[in-house]
């Protein structure tokens, strides 16, 4: 085929990979929640929700043939290390780094690894979780990836 010929024939097939679903994959979506709401975000893949006392909620979805979904928070330190501790199955462990690289662009995510932090991860079937808390005082701040493979 010539190249015209090529074209048309992606304009023909356009119309129907988009009512496939194809033209959603690949969509990125970065959003802050207001104070207050954090138990209204769910988790991807779970009926996880945050606690009710979250505040600066931020969150970074990624989802093409794999979901990716990062998020932040800052809540009271007890809140926080039960929530942890829910949603890895154990207690965190000091210093343990899941490897919670964050997306390009991200400005509210951790450079390096946070002095003091408690850490640690899960993987079950296709998801994976990995979670870092770092307390402060009465507060914590914890950030949290979570893959699920298609």
């Amino acid at each position: 085929m010539r190249g015209s010929a090529w074209y048309l024939l992606g304009l023909a097939a356009a119309p129907i990979l988009s009512g496939c679903g194809f033209a959603s994959l690949g969509e990125d979506e970065q959003r802050q929640v207001a104070d207050g709401r954090g138990a209204e975000v769910r988790l991807i893949g779970t009926e996880v929700r945050l606690p009710s006392s979250a505040t600066e909620v931020r969150l970074f979805d990624r989802r093409f043939q794999d979901s990716l979904q990062w998020v932040r928070f800052e809540a009271p330190l007890a809140d926080a290390r039960r929530f942890a501790e829910a949603v890895i199955g154990r207690p965190l462990v000091l210093g343990e780094d899941p490897g919670l690289a964050p997306p390009e662009g991200i400005d509210w995510w951790f450079a390096a690894y946070p002095i003091g932090g408690e850490g640690g991860s899960r993987s079950e079937s296709r998801t994976t979780i990995g979670l870092v808390l770092q307390p402060r005082g009465a507060l914590a701040t914890v950030w949290m990836r979570t893959v699920i493979v298609s």
